[in-house]
């Protein structure tokens, strides 16, 4: 008799150990009822979240998943739900049990990549995917001047971690990021004369080309990884018969590209750009300024806003340097936009920023100035803060004579017929004793 009950008691036992949690997917395997998983466009911190147009949304996909030891468990594609065609969507919740009969997922750490609106890179076609090999890939990007359309829809990738447990209910998130940055200019026209926009040149932007940008972003230092094959070159991204932008109104007309992401470029803090305007029987006059950007991102959505105005920035400086100091303090320019003014000691400086109409060589009163300050690089560079005098403008700030950059950043409020606008202006200040 109790070996009977022994048998009856080993079976039962037999029974637990091979249910596995009644995972419903086999034993050793997850029930596919309890992973899904959350395909989101993702937003950049610069990307308002709206104005994305019907071409940038989801179509199709193919989700890889990967293994701890870089076996491919499994594959999924849109085409296989049943019912669903090419609705585009911003968001898409994928349940694994519509693919219970083929997916077979075991617990643990998975690396998870996805790509939306492009072609799967045969890599992933194999049996196994080394990290090392899927962060290598590359991609020809002919971002640049990028026209969407029903057959060129924005390409879209994403790689993340995440770990499998069968003892939970899991919905994971994958936010997928657009490979190109998209920028709108808008542009508005100030001054008491009618201009026309022919020409805007970004300026360091990665060039089309073969292999030209990481399949998967890359960082280094915060700013994006260009592979070797990458190069650098200004680019016209409108050279046209123009963009009409009518007088003495702040109302706005819109430019808008896809770019391919680039790094910082070399030898300037940041992204700048130059815009080529005429007038009415008069040539061309070409201005040039500088974006707030230090690289452009994949996925960025940044818009710059450029208003045109009849105001010149001049701006002078002072230096009291202390006995036996270098009294030399060298202001220079570039195409009147941007200012450098560099010292060779410590001691007092003073700045005074001139705001001159074209019309009416006259100095503009202070109004309503605000003034901030960002050190590029070196430490301790000023003595406190720079000051601003709220009557004539002028700003005051100390050196301690340390070495490195310091960029001061003006927005000057001025009012031209009815509309009141701001004016943003940079000067360098740069120490090298």
């Amino acid at each position: 008799m109790a070996w009977i009950l022994l048998l009856l008691l080993g079976g039962i036992i037999h029974s637990c150990s091979t249910d596995n949690g009644a995972d419903g997917g086999g034993e050793g395997y997850i029930d596919p009822d309890r992973i899904s998983f959350n395909i989101t466009r993702a937003l950049s911190t610069t990307d308002i979240g709206v104005g994305a147009t019907i071409d940038e949304m989801i179509y199709d996909w193919t989700i890889v998943i990967v293994d701890a030891a870089n076996n491919v468990e499994a594959r999924l594609t849109r085409s296989n739900f049943n019912g669903i065609g090419s609705t585009p969507v911003e968001a898409e919740e994928v349940r694994i049990s519509n693919y219970k009969s083929t997916v077979k997922l075991t617990n643990g750490a998975k690396r998870i990549y996805t790509f939306v609106n492009m072609s799967v890179p045969a890599l992933f076609a194999q049996a196994t995917v080394s990290e090392a090999d899927a962060n290598a890939l590359t991609y020809t990007m002919n971002g640049n001047g990028y026209t969407l359309s029903s057959t060129n829809r924005i390409p879209m990738s994403s790689v993340i971690r995440a770990t499998l447990d069968d003892m939970q209910v899991q919905l994971i998130d994958i936010p997928v990021k657009r490979l190109l940055a998209k920028l709108k200019f808008e542009f508005s026209n100030l001054t008491a004369n009618q201009l026309t926009v022919t020409n805007v040149k970004m300026k360091n932007i990665t060039q089309n080309g073969n292999n030209n940008i990481f399949l998967f972003e890359k960082l280094a230092s915060g700013l994006p990884t260009m592979p070797a094959s990458a190069t650098i070159a200004d680019l016209p991204i409108y050279n046209s018969s123009g963009i009409i932008v009518a007088p003495n109104n702040s109302s706005t007309m819109v430019l808008t590209s896809y770019i391919n992401e680039s790094p910082q470029p070399n030898y300037v803090e940041y992204i700048g750009f130059t815009v080529t305007t005429n007038k009415p029987s008069e040539s061309s006059e070409l201005r040039y300024a500088l974006t707030d950007v230090k690289a452009l991102y994949r996925n960025d959505y940044l818009i710059i806003p450029v208003a045109f105005t009849s105001y010149q920035f001049k701006p002078k400086v002072d230096f009291y340097p202390p006995i036996g100091g270098y009294a030399q303090a060298e202001m220079t320019s570039d195409a009147n936009e941007v200012f450098y003014c560099t010292f060779k000691s410590g001691g007092q400086f003073v700045l005074r920023p001139e705001i001159f109409n074209n019309g009416a060589p006259v100095v503009l009163a202070a109004s309503a100035i605000t003034l901030t300050t960002t050190t590029i690089d070196g430490t301790n560079v000023l003595n406190g803060t720079v000051s601003v005098n709220p009557v004539d403008g002028w700003w005051t700030g100390m050196l301690t004579g340390n070495a490195g950059r310091v960029l001061l950043t003006l927005n000057y409020q001025v009012t031209e017929g009815s509309v009141t606008f701001l004016m943003e202006r940079k000067v360098y200040i740069i120490v090298q004793p």
